[in-house]
């Protein structure tokens, strides 16, 4: 492992920690998994008032369940999310 992805990894943990440590009081340790994960959850829209592809085509507040050519709004989701993750 380099020096400067060591470095990077540091100082992106240490500037997340300075983000979020003002809002932590008071809470539980593992309180942002928690928030993130429940936010997950609230929209089963395709998009919700977002300049993106999904509003593009017209599915701003279509459901996530609806079909787009041959999947769901979300199968279309995960597909575009785990190719871009894999490609960066």
């Amino acid at each position: 492992m380099s020096n400067t992805f060591l470095a990077t990894a540091v100082t992106g943990l240490g500037t997340a920690l300075v983000i979020v440590l003002p809002f932590s009081f008071g809470q539980e340790p593992l309180w942002t998994f928690k928030l993130f994960s429940g936010t997950i959850g609230e929209y089963p829209y395709a998009s919700v008032n977002a300049f993106n592809f999904y509003s593009l085509l017209g599915a701003n507040y279509a459901a996530d369940s609806a079909t787009l050519f041959v999947f769901s709004y979300h199968t279309w989701g995960m597909i575009f999310i785990v190719m871009i993750t894999a490609y960066a």
